[in-house]
């Protein structure tokens, strides 16, 4: 692992992500705005998919309540690392991916922020481990007040496990969804099944908010 000013990373990882880190930029700008504008201090926030916590670490300062879902080891220890350095007392590291099932599942990663579900393709991956699959619901969380979902594709299994949580805490999500036709229609039922409204923060990332 190498760090910057606390935060842990991969090392040698050249993911957009470290580069903002080692260039003092603030990831995902706007994202990040939306945020602070929606998080308040005790809230119960899920960083669903963390990476290495440039979210959460927004979330944590705020004084949130933060659990981050991040199921890939190493970046599961460079968390670890950033929440001892950073002395952050609200973060809860669990390294589960989430989707519709509780069970196993084959992930595939290359430690520069590119990690899934594996399934078949020409890509070559550096990486490939069995990792423990939960559904949100099963989490039982006494509120749910925000949800950032970063998932890589299989953020619809996710959801499919996350439909009573959803229903009885209402908590506003960000997520982000690849720009295809099925995704787009996935996505458009979700906020119609679920009453919510939707707005685009760029081409692939949405603000859902309980209507």
């Amino acid at each position: 692992m190498d760090s910057y000013n606390l935060i842990f990373y991969p090392k040698d990882n050249t993911s957009s992500v470290v580069k903002a880190l080692l260039a003092n930029r603030i990831w995902e700008k706007k994202i990040d705005s939306l945020i602070k504008e929606n998080v308040k201090p005790n809230d119960i926030c899920l960083d669903i998919g963390a990476y290495i916590g440039s979210h959460a670490k927004t979330m944590a300062f705020i004084g949130a309540e933060v659990h981050l879902f991040e199921p890939q080891p190493l970046i599961v220890e460079c968390l670890k690392a950033t929440k001892n350095n950073l002395e952050i007392k609200k973060w809860a590291i669990h390294q589960v991916a989430l989707s519709n099932v509780n069970g196993m599942n084959k992930f595939v990663t290359n430690n520069d922020g590119d990690a899934r579900f594996f399934k078949k393709s020409k890509k070559i991956w550096k990486d490939t481990f069995k990792v423990k699959t939960k559904t949100l619901d099963s989490f039982n969380f006494i509120k749910v007040d925000f949800m950032k979902i970063d998932a890589e594709g299989s953020e619809f299994l996710l959801l499919e496990g996350a439909c009573k949580t959803i229903k009885k805490h209402r908590p506003v999500i960000i997520i982000e969804v690849f720009n295809t036709k099925k995704n787009n229609e996935l996505l458009s039922k979700f906020i119609k099944d679920y009453n919510y409204s939707k707005e685009a923060i760029n081409k692939e990332n949405f603000i859902l908010k309980p209507i």
